[in-house]
């Protein structure tokens, strides 16, 4: 553990709780839609977190190895785009099937 959310809020320049839902999230924390873990247990990706207590504020503060959290952003970041590019071919195919019909 080499690294803290606050470390990170402050690096990256936005409000803590912003981080904290993030690395909670590659922790397996948040659920999808359908109720499953987004990063199950069995991932080998999934964010390792260490509760430190709580700052000044009142928020937790976790600490995490900043290389997994890279790795768990860099994946993101790939299966957005593969999302995105799927999307795109879908709205292709989808506008080719409606030329030509009429309402």
């Amino acid at each position: 553990m080499d690294y803290t959310t606050t470390k990170l809020a402050g690096e990256l320049s936005v409000p803590h709780e912003q981080v904290v839902k993030k690395v909670k999230k590659y922790a397996g924390a948040n659920r999808k839609a359908k109720g499953g873990k987004i990063y199950m247990s069995e991932n080998k990706n999934r964010l390792k977190l260490t509760s430190f207590g709580r700052n000044t504020d009142g928020e937790m503060v976790y600490g995490f190895d900043k290389a997994a959290f890279d790795t768990c952003v860099s994946d993101e970041g790939r299966y957005n785009e593969k999302r995105r590019k799927d999307a795109v071919e879908r709205g292709k195919k989808n506008w080719k099937n409606t030329l030509g019909k009429k309402k």
